[in-house]
């Protein structure tokens, strides 16, 4: 994209290189698909999602990246008169010829005016300027996102959770202290534990099978965290950046024991233990290749 020229938050869609509107969004190929985020959005999202709706999203990316209030509205097509796709932010687009007008717009809105801290953040995005990206349903389109965003080449990345943990202890302890509306409302431990619970219940009936499914949970965890489309979304925010499907983990519970047999001893059960020793021996497994990919021994002492 070029700009903005003569009027501010005005921006042309010339793809990736040159100076002409286009008319179309091309697909991904050689360096363009990490060089322009139309592109990526085309090839991730539906083959329906037009290249008005596209370019609605970059808009509306763009307004709660930037630091002002004006709504960003972007030309693409031609030759001949322009077609337009607008943002959404806090002030009234400023178009000299506003044809076509931008959608209606929504009756309350979050503008973040700053840097995305998390994939999950970008369901503060507007889709054609009237609804967020949907990151609530277990249908949803918009998901695959929260994938392409997170995709990472580390051979071996710690830290992370599986989100089929069924551990409701770990789930409660990610999402307790998340900022469920900006900017410092969170998420208390009781409304924590009463998501992680659902979000528990839907991983067991369903297994997640990557960061979409986020979405297919933040939709079973209830409205705990508020009934707004950003608080339900807290879920989204705190989940899809800090888990993942690919890798098990287990804990293996050890206990050795030291002793002797009596001289006399006929059975297994005669044996006299001298002293005890107990471990928890931490493996996690690639569950593609089945390949040992980092192990923890730790002495329990009790």
């Amino acid at each position: 994209m070029s700009g903005p020229p003569a009027v501010g938050e005005h921006w042309e869609y010339v793809g990736t290189s040159g100076s002409t509107r286009q008319s179309a969004i091309p697909p991904a190929s050689g360096a363009t698909v990490n060089s322009d985020l139309p592109t990526l959005l085309r090839n991730v999202l539906p083959s329906g999602a037009s290249t008005g709706e596209i370019l609605s999203i970059v808009a509306s990316l763009i307004d709660q990246r930037d630091t002002n209030s004006n709504t960003t509205w972007i030309e693409f097509g031609g030759p001949g008169p322009a077609q337009k796709a607008y943002g959404v932010d806090v002030n009234p687009v400023v178009d000299p010829s506003p044809s076509p007008s931008p959608a209606p717009r929504p009756a309350s809105i979050v503008v973040l005016n700053r840097a995305f801290r998390n994939v999950g953040e970008l369901g503060y995005a507007y889709r054609n300027a009237a609804a967020t990206l949907d990151f609530l349903t277990s249908t949803s389109t918009d998901a695959p996102l929260l994938d392409l965003f997170t995709f990472n080449t580390a051979s071996i990345r710690a830290g992370t959770i599986n989100l089929n943990t069924g551990n409701i202890a770990v789930i409660t302890a990610l999402l307790t202290g998340a900022t469920t509306t900006e900017p410092s409302t969170i998420a208390s431990r009781t409304n924590a534990y009463h998501a992680a619970q659902n979000i528990v219940n839907e991983s067991n009936r369903q297994n997640a099978i990557g960061r979409a499914d986020v979405a297919r949970l933040a939709a079973a965890a209830g409205t705990f965290f508020g009934s707004s489309d950003e608080a339900r979304k807290t879920v989204v925010r705190t989940l899809a950046e800090l888990t993942q499907t690919r890798t098990w983990n287990l804990m293996i519970d050890v206990i050795a024991q030291s002793g002797r047999y009596p001289p006399n001893a006929s059975n297994l059960a005669q044996f006299v233990v001298q002293g005890e020793k107990r471990y928890w021996l931490h493996i996690a497994i690639d569950r593609f290749t089945g390949q040992v990919i980092d192990q923890q021994l730790e002495a329990v002492y009790e």
